[in-house]
């Protein structure tokens, strides 16, 4: 895209080139779902999980955004269990519609029962009171 853009100038070192690489191959990239999901994710989604490994590996953050129902859940899902495999203690948030809170607590004890969830629900007194007791 670069190459097309006129007036455009940009030099490719070798992070660059490595990047670029990361990004053609990513279907075939060695990063591996826990064993648990190795067997419940669809190939797409398997692809979808490592788009995700691999924008984190270069220090890109993404959105995955397809139809509903084709499983973003499991897939994030995968994404912070294997952060979490490979020694990540960093906190993640899950921002959704209130509707599908408890579908994802419930996800997460279905599918990676080790990651620690906290609901934060309510107004913002209540959610601020549900944070400090969690602190």
């Amino acid at each position: 895209m670069l190459k097309r853009a006129p007036g455009v100038r940009f030099e490719r070192n070798r992070a660059f080139r490595r990047i670029v690489r990361d990004f053609e191959t990513v279907a075939d990239a060695d990063f591996a779902p826990t064993e648990q999901l190795d067997d419940v994710l669809r190939p797409y989604q398997e692809e979808g999980f490592k788009w995700l490994c691999t924008l984190g590996a270069v220090g890109f953050g993404g959105i995955l955004a397809d139809d509903m129902g084709l499983g973003k859940t499991i897939q994030t899902i995968a994404l912070l269990q294997h952060a979490r495999d490979e020694g990540s203690e960093h906190p993640a948030i899950v921002v959704c519609p209130a509707s599908l809170v408890y579908n994802w607590q419930a996800e997460f004890e279905r599918f990676a029962p080790s990651v620690k969830v906290a609901i934060i629900t309510g107004d913002k007194r209540q959610r601020r009171a549900a944070m400090v007791a969690r602190a």
